[in-house]
């Protein structure tokens, strides 16, 4: 398993102690030690104390924002119970994309994104076999998407399995540029046939069906960020006693596309990343690369959202 997942799963259960220690003498609190809890568990443990107090820290700092946005973890009775879990990575491939579930009385719920040093939503792939259009919005790719795509595909498959650096072949020009063309291409062709319901469902496939809190820990920058994803109005709620500290809006899904082309940077227009910018204040870019040393019939995608809505508001903890 890479570092960079090894550390977010120790983030995973950092955020999950951090709740259940804030919490367990004002209720009765329980952890649901899963598969998914121990590996976490297990993660955290073997880092060295430095990182680990990082993580504590702005796990900590990151509960805390919660509580002002979350009445009903500042409102409870004696027959009250809080129930901790750490959701497998299954989840996130059905829709899903909480980390960790909070749970009281199994009448209200809450879920939460844990991210440790980095911020994409998804990493989703292309393929000869992957229907993005289906999986991802439930709407059909073309025959002549494929037909484009299986040229590049055909020439990675007869080099499967070789070392990258062990072959003499344009990277960017034979495979990355003609698949972001024809991702693209088709991407428009949808939206030009569906309307408004693609960047609507490209969004909610990239956020999951289910509304959310992100944690983003920057262990350079010693902060955490807390963002509220809002979608269906489900967060935020207030209780028979107490509203939260700060009112959180629903917030809007996109309806159009402004702009889908290559981004541009500091050195020019990039050669592997595409810009995707959309009404209601959406921005999401698509990095195309191959994630791994040696060649897979298959490239990945890191999924960004580089622009939200203002209803998505940022709150900061410094550690």
């Amino acid at each position: 398993m890479a570092k960079q997942t090894q550390n977010g799963k120790a983030f995973e259960f950092a955020c999950l102690d951090a709740i259940s220690k804030r919490y367990k003498d004002q209720v009765f609190v329980l952890r649901e030690k899963s598969a998914a809890y121990e590996t976490a568990k297990k993660f955290f443990d073997e880092l060295e104390d430095v990182h680990k107090s990082v993580l504590i820290s702005g796990s900590e700092k990151g509960v805390e924002i919660l509580e002002r946005l979350e009445a009903n973890l500042i409102d409870f009775t004696e027959e009250d119970k809080l129930k901790l879990s750490i959701q497998a990575d299954a989840k996130g491939q059905s829709g899903d994309v909480r980390d960790i579930i909070i749970q009281k009385n199994e009448k209200w719920e809450i879920g939460i994104s844990a991210k440790h040093n980095h911020e994409a939503v998804k990493h989703s792939r292309l393929s000869p076999t992957i229907d993005f259009g289906d999986k991802w919005m439930s709407l059909n790719c073309s025959e002549q998407y494929f037909d484009e795509i299986n040229v590049v595909f055909e020439q990675l498959e007869e080099l499967k399995g070789i070392e990258w650096n062990n072959i003499n072949l344009n990277k960017v020009n034979v495979v990355y540029k003609p698949l972001l063309n024809a991702f693209k291409k088709e991407t428009m062709r949808l939206y030009e046939q569906y309307g408004e319901e693609v960047p609507k469902r490209l969004v909610r496939y990239l956020l999951g069906e289910f509304d959310f809190y992100k944690f983003i820990l920057d262990v350079n920058k010693r902060m955490i960020r807390v963002n509220a994803y809002n979608l269906d109005g489900s967060l935020n709620k207030k209780t028979k006693n107490i509203k939260s500290e700060y009112n959180l809006s629903k917030v809007k899904l996109p309806t159009k596309i402004y702009y889908f082309d290559y981004a541009e940077n500091s050195n020019g227009i990039s050669d592997n990343t595409m810009e995707l910018i959309c009404n209601n204040g959406w921005q999401i870019s698509f990095r195309i690369h191959s994630a791994s040393s040696k060649i897979e019939t298959s490239m990945k995608f890191d999924v960004k959202l580089i622009g939200v809505p203002v209803d998505i508001p940022t709150f900061i903890g410094i550690i």
